[in-house]
């Protein structure tokens, strides 16, 4: 057997023998090694073209090798759902009856009765749409305004970022003089299968999520909390801040650390910035090298380029 065709399978058989002993306890450590692993072989693929369509074996892989992980956050923050609960505040209502459509929705023919009281640990990773439409209609219904925030990769659908994935909705709502973010589905960003740091760097891989950069200050936290538990949270500029700035840094791919030496993991952008970028006017595409976001298109320089916080 030809030596470049030994590496391959060696390379596979590597990542089978990880795939295998993953578990809830050693996943952060596991993930960890596999993708400075990844990182450390790529360029092999990069540099002998022939072998090159063999990478997204790979990177598929990794992504098999995530889904093992199940249902871990990198965060404690969680709640009982329980439709019997009476609410008499709006919004409460509004967050509950959403729950529970989308409940109906992902436990579809299912033997899950939903009336029942139900440990709500799960991310509805692709249901952010269907839940801010549903708040939406729900609003008009009990006549406050409420409209659509999205959040395309990058603040430019255009860009195709991730070739048409990453896309999140959440609503901006007025109530009794105040404005409040609704984000049902934003325990999403906290899946433990894509919030290590090491993530950053590998080609055609989405970086970390937006859990990791949430989690880094006082506010973020706070936010983190009060939107998985509650569903909402009363929106001020340093909230809304900080609740776009994750989204804007976790855009960002390892060439960007690489070539930047930024690894303070921040948003330079202002809630004027925002506000343009939200409306179309602008977007973080125009202010950044086009390279260093969305899915990473070559090897880092370095493959153990570290992207702990300096």
């Amino acid at each position: 057997m030809e030596f470049n065709q030994i590496k391959i399978k060696n390379h596979l058989t590597m990542l089978d023998y990880y795939k295998n002993k993953i578990n809830k306890d050693n996943y952060n450590e596991i993930l960890s090694f596999i993708y400075r692993y990844i990182k450390d072989v790529t360029p092999f693929y990069y540099n002998n073209p022939q072998y090159l369509s063999l990478y997204k074996t790979l990177r598929d892989t990794i992504l098999e090798i995530e889904k093992k992980i199940g249902k871990i956050y990198i965060t404690d923050i969680s709640f009982i759902y329980n439709p019997r609960e009476k609410t008499d505040y709006i919004l409460d209502y509004i967050i509950q009856k959403t729950r529970q459509h989308l409940l109906s929705i992902y436990y579809h023919c299912s033997m899950i009765d939903i009336s029942s009281p139900l440990t709500y640990d799960l991310n509805f990773a692709n249901y952010c749409e269907e839940a801010a439409n549903y708040v939406q209609q729900l609003c008009i219904d009990n006549d406050i305004d409420c409209g659509l925030l999205y959040i395309p990769p990058g603040f430019d659908k255009e860009a195709n970022l991730f070739q048409g994935l990453g896309d999140h909705y959440a609503n901006l709502v007025q109530y009794n003089g105040d404005y409040y973010v609704i984000d049902v589905t934003y325990s999403q960003f906290f899946s433990a299968k894509t919030n290590n740091l090491e993530r950053l760097g590998i080609v055609y891989l989405s970086g970390c999520d937006v859990g990791t950069f949430m989690l880094q200050s006082e506010e973020g936290n706070k936010i983190s909390d009060e939107l998985i538990k509650k569903g909402y949270m009363k929106m001020t500029e340093e909230m809304l801040k900080t609740y776009l700035d994750a989204f804007t840094i976790s855009y960002r791919n390892g060439l960007y650390y690489e070539n930047t030496k930024d690894y303070s993991f921040t948003s330079h952008y202002s809630i004027d910035d925002y506000e343009r970028f939200l409306a179309g006017e602008d977007s973080q595409i125009k202010h950044e090298n086009r390279e260093y976001l969305g899915y990473q298109t070559k090897p880092l320089k370095n493959s153990r380029l570290s992207f702990k916080c300096k």
